[in-house]
């Protein structure tokens, strides 16, 4: 049975995901954006559509990292000897 179009893209989101939980990524702005335009040409998309499929991602990340960081706070609230 062949993947599907759509099958093939959650596999490749799922393995980008767990690749930047792994090895992080850089946020600094110059920097994304050069990327980002590079790629989209590299492989023939809209510079649009890859900043969009970034943004996307950026907001992933951040989410993860705020609840990690709420965990700390979570137990910074409990008193000792809980």
């Amino acid at each position: 049975m062949a993947l599907s179009e759509e099958r093939i893209g959650q596999i490749a989101l799922k393995l980008l995901q767990k690749k930047i939980e792994k090895e992080g990524i850089y946020l600094r702005p110059k920097r994304v954006k050069r990327d980002v335009t590079r790629f989209a040409k590299k492989v023939g998309i809209p510079p649009c559509d890859a900043a969009e499929f970034v943004m996307i991602h950026l907001q992933w990340i951040y989410n993860k990292t705020i609840a990690q960081l709420q965990t700390i706070t979570t137990k910074a609230d409990k008193p000792k000897g809980e």
